[in-house]
């Protein structure tokens, strides 16, 4: 079926498409289905490898302070616990604050403590013990160097495969060279956001 050029010039070019035209009457709407080709998705969704960076840099910028400060320990029996006590809130209160009962407000304590409790429980009981919930992922490096880290072990294994096989051909490569080609390896790794770096 040949599609009208004024239909044919806004469905991709890579699409599986499915169409139904009403090309007696020419009528509208026509009604269109295709799926997307996954790369053609990518294409226009996925981060380029500068932004990637650069997201990097920012968010070791705004978790740097992080790094330098030591978490508190969490308290025996949990922090909803250790705070509702510390005000002298019942367990009568905290459930009537959270709008239900006093053995759900306990559960709801036990849960934090033992890393059972939902985000929205959690925000509930901060709320109820007028605290504000705080979460954050503290990288134990830099995003930077947990990345690299990564990617060179991984080129690692890509480039003594290759220097395996080339010795395997009499092609033996000296080992400040493959020092080189795990360096230049690991970083096209990173250029391309090769999915293999976290496998």
């Amino acid at each position: 079926m040949q599609k009208p050029d004024r239909i044919a010039r806004f469905l991709p070019s890579d699409a599986d498409l499915k169409i139904r035209l009403d090309l007696d009457n020419y009528r509208f709407p026509v009604i269109l289905y295709w799926n997307i080709l996954i790369n053609n998705v990518r294409g226009q969704t996925a981060m380029t490898a500068k932004q990637r960076r650069l997201r990097r840099q920012q968010l070791d910028s705004q978790l740097g302070a992080l790094a330098l400060s030591a978490t508190p320990p969490r308290p025996q029996g949990g922090w909803i616990h250790a705070i509702r006590e510390s005000l002298g809130m019942t367990l009568d209160a905290f459930g009537a604050r959270l709008g239900t009962s006093r053995q759900t407000a306990h559960q709801l304590e036990h849960a934090e403590a033992t890393d059972s409790i939902t985000v929205r429980r959690l925000r509930a009981a901060a709320e109820a013990l007028e605290c504000e919930l705080v979460i954050v992922l503290r990288p134990k490096q830099p995003l930077n160097d947990i990345l690299g880290t990564r990617a060179r072990a991984v080129a690692r294994q890509v480039v003594l495969r290759t220097g395996h096989s080339m010795a395997m051909e009499d092609q033996a490569v000296s080992n400040a060279r493959l020092e080189d080609m795990v360096a230049e390896t690991a970083a096209d790794l990173i250029e391309k956001g090769d999915t293999r770096i976290w496998q």
